[in-house]
């Protein structure tokens, strides 16, 4: 892996990211105050019109979480946040807004920004897949360290995946991923026993 041109575009994407942050962020969320002054001060006017600032205010909510989504997939990672913290942040909010239990082990070791990149992605990817398609009431992720690799688990106890199915976008990305970083994903799945993912980078890469 060429690391000083991944570098490069992870920067960029940071840079990117506060952008969008700074300038489109902060107009919607001031655009969002605005309607609800808008809708306070115009309490008691034509249902019509109440109508139509609750659908503009309801399509803003939409656009700021559709904004937060772009900038987590750019910037996953926030300042000064290991990756444990953003793991355990994700799979808390996962399972209060999902209702799926989970369990979190990860072994510490040294932060790189690309491969915990890749990691924090990867474990992002999965959790849609449960929530998805798994039909799970858990799910337990486990990052190991040794001395030639990171290994990333994530096993669910929900349906699984019928013999000879075919991957689907999500699991496609996952690889492109790991590739990129000279890793490989597989997953592991039989109907009615759930599914593993399990996501291996080279120490190297490290």
């Amino acid at each position: 892996m060429n690391r000083h041109a991944d570098a490069v575009r992870q920067a960029e994407r940071q840079r990117i990211a506060r952008d969008i942050h700074d300038d489109l962020g902060q107009s919607l969320l001031a655009l969002k105050i605005e309607l609800g002054a808008l809708q306070a001060s115009s309490a008691g006017s034509h249902p019509l019109f109440q109508q139509q600032l609750g659908s503009l205010a309801g399509n803003v909510d939409h656009a700021i979480h559709a904004l937060r989504d772009i900038i987590d997939d750019l910037h996953p990672l926030a300042p000064g946040q290991s990756l444990q913290q953003a793991m355990a942040r994700q799979l808390g909010s996962f399972s209060r807004v999902y209702g799926i239990a989970h369990s979190l082990r990860v072994a510490t070791g040294a932060p790189d920004p690309l491969v915990d990149a890749v990691i924090f992605r990867v474990l992002q990817e999965a959790l849609a897949n449960v929530q998805r398609h798994a039909r799970a009431s858990r799910v337990d992720v486990d990052l190991a360290r040794s001395a030639d690799a990171c290994t990333l688990t994530v096993r669910d106890n929900g349906g699984g995946l019928p013999a000879g199915a075919a991957p689907g976008c999500g699991l496609r990305g996952m690889r492109e991923r790991a590739a990129a970083c000279g890793g490989s994903v597989v997953i592991d799945s039989a109907l009615g026993h759930g599914s593993t993912i399990t996501l291996i980078l080279p120490i190297g890469c490290h």
